[in-house]
């Protein structure tokens, strides 16, 4: 899960469930935060909000 900002922007990731592999969990969350753009939640007033998002990262090797 990570929090994302107003502007879609994505921060402060961490795995949940935590993982055996912590290693993998790192570069995944590094990843993200680099190159993942979520859209922002909005607000009851439509505006958009601060929030904490999920999504599945797959890990290969090249």
């Amino acid at each position: 899960m990570f929090a994302v900002d107003e502007n879609g922007r994505v921060s402060d990731c961490a795995e949940y469930p935590e993982n055996e592999r912590p290693e993998l969990v790192a570069v995944a969350c590094q990843a993200v935060i680099e190159s993942y753009r979520a859209t922002a939640a909005a607000g009851p007033n439509g505006y958009a909000v601060r929030s904490v998002q999920n999504a599945d990262v797959k890990v290969s090797k090249k």
